[in-house]
Formats: structure tokens, C-alpha cells, sequence
């Protein structure tokens, strides 16, 4: 048995705040679902943030029924599924698609959420990088032991 310094963290706690922060995704997405989102109310939206801000992008999409579609069919099997993507532990994968998917609505809307959701990708990279064997390789080479080996084996 490893000494207790040795013991890799449990996963759990991590993970629990993983998936705390995919609730209000998921919440957003239900809500979409429940008052009938879809093409024509995104247009609406972007039509209503272009009057507002004037982003091009916005009269883009909003002029452009199939494309405006596919977007809202996007943004809503994201934010009720991302949680999937957590679950199976693709961090890396949820963190790209939230990230596109925020630089999207700042892109059309001019709305900045990543000032606030911008720190809880912390919780999905950082371990992602930790745990990947590059970086273990890196730090094994540096130092003699098996923390990194470990943290590699238990993931």
C-alpha cells in the first residue's frame, strides 16, 4: 500500500463541481426546449442585439433561416447534453464547445458571459493537463518518483 502523500485525490469532488457547472447550461436548455426555441426565435434575438449593437455578424445569421436553425439546434443540444460530455470525463471536448459556443454569442449578441464563466474552465484544463502523459513525462524527467505515474493510471 501507498503512503498516504502517494495516494492520488479522489475524483469525485472535481467532478461534482463539473457538473455543477453544466446545471445552468442544462437549465437554459430546458427552458429553450419548454417555451419553443428554435430558428425563428434565435433570428429574433439577433435581429433585437443588432438593433442594439449594431454587429454585423448578428444581421448575418439572422438573415439566414437554415443557418440561424442549425445554430439554435446547436446551442440547445449543448446546453442539455454538455453535461454527457462531463460525465464521460471529455473535459477537453466540453471546454471547446462551451468556449466556441460563448465566443458566439459575444460575437453576435455582445454578450461577454466568459467574464463570468471564463474562471470555472479551471476546473476542466488544468486536470486534463495534468494527468495527460506529456505532461507527466515532463515532470518524471525532472523528478524521481510515481506521483505523476499515479495520477496518469487512475484516470
Amino acid at each position: 500500500s501507498k503512503p498516504q502523500s502517494l495516494q492520488p485525490p479522489p475524483r469525485w469532488p472535481l467532478f461534482l463541481i463539473k457538473m455543477m457547472v453544466f446545471l445552468p447550461y442544462f437549465s437554459a436548455g430546458w427552458y429553450k426546449i419548454h417555451r419553443g426555441f428554435n430558428g425563428n426565435t434565435l433570428r429574433a434575438a439577433l435581429m433585437d442585439h443588432y438593433t442594439l449593437f449594431e454587429r454585423p455578424v448578428a444581421l448575418f445569421f439572422g438573415s439566414q433561416p437554415a443557418l440561424a436553425s442549425a445554430s439554435a439546434i446547436a446551442s440547445v443540444l449543448f446546453e442539455c447534453g454538455g453535461w454527457i460530455l462531463v460525465w464521460f470525463d471529455w473535459d477537453l471536448v466540453a471546454s471547446a464547445l462551451a468556449l466556441s459556443f460563448h465566443f458566439g454569442i459575444y460575437v453576435c449578441m455582445n454578450i461577454n458571459y466568459l467574464l463570468f464563466w471564463g474562471c470555472s474552465f479551471v476546473f476542466f484544463i488544468v486536470p486534463s493537463i495534468i494527468s495527460s502523459r506529456a505532461f507527466c513525462t515532463h515532470v518524471e524527467g525532472r523528478r524521481s518518483g510515481e506521483g505523476c505515474a499515479s495520477v496518469s493510471s487512475s484516470s
